[in-house]
């Protein structure tokens, strides 16, 4: 069963928030819909974000994701997993001209499935983070955002009527990069790197955000 609740984390390990109210100032409300690559050399995962910020202070997403397992882990075996994973974040704090920082904390809940493995596989997870960054303006339009993020996850793995649980806390660097185009269009790219309990995992995203009017 520890096997499965590693497959549980690695799916979870996702980097840095990708919650859209990162990209906005107070005030102002968007959308937008991202991809995203993360491995640690052995897993791989893919997955789809799209989601919405109210004034840049409110957000709320759904994500999809799927994770190939590394086949050393379960004898050589093809092991994949699938998640739905709705999350929420709140903006608190917003970088000002006396205030030199940004805070966002947020939620998410995820559910899995498994192909490959035992019969009747299934796992959830909950996880809370809170993430400290500050936009760093480059160009006319563009600009990029360090961060640091930390989260604290709660997974459970069941195979029937079996289940076992684990709890992680991992530390996520990156930046979120951003180009505004016309109309309030803007293109992001976010790379980062995680480290929790299992191997450091690289992720990658990019995407596109519109600020409203």
């Amino acid at each position: 069963m520890r096997a499965w609740i590693v497959v549980a984390i690695v799916c979870c390990a996702s980097g840095l928030a990708s919650a859209q109210g990162l990209f906005l100032q107070k005030g102002t409300s968007g959308y937008g819909a991202d991809v995203g690559l993360s491995t640690d050399g052995g897993f791989v995962g893919f997955g789809v974000d799209v989601g919405a910020s109210y004034e840049g202070w409110l957000d709320a997403q759904l994500a999809v994701n799927a994770t190939q397992l590394d086949p050393a882990d379960f004898d050589g075996d093809a092991v994949a997993g699938y998640g739905f994973v709705p999350g929420v974040a709140l903006h608190p704090v917003k970088q000002n001209a006396t205030t030199p920082v940004s805070i966002a904390v947020g939620t998410d809940l995820a559910f899995y499935t498994y192909s490959g493995g035992p019969e009747g596989m299934s796992a959830w997870a909950i996880d809370g983070w809170a993430t400290l960054y500050r936009f760093v303006k480059l160009a006319s339009n563009y600009g990029v955002i360090p961060g640091v993020q930390l989260t604290y996850s709660h997974f459970t793995s069941r195979i029937d009527s079996f289940s076992a649980s684990s709890d992680d806390v991992a530390v996520s660097l990156g930046g979120h990069f951003a180009w505004l185009l016309d109309k309030g269009y803007m293109i992001t790219a976010t790379p980062g790197i995680t480290f929790g309990s299992e191997s450091p995992v690289f992720s990658l995203t990019v995407g596109a955000l519109r600020a409203l009017p």
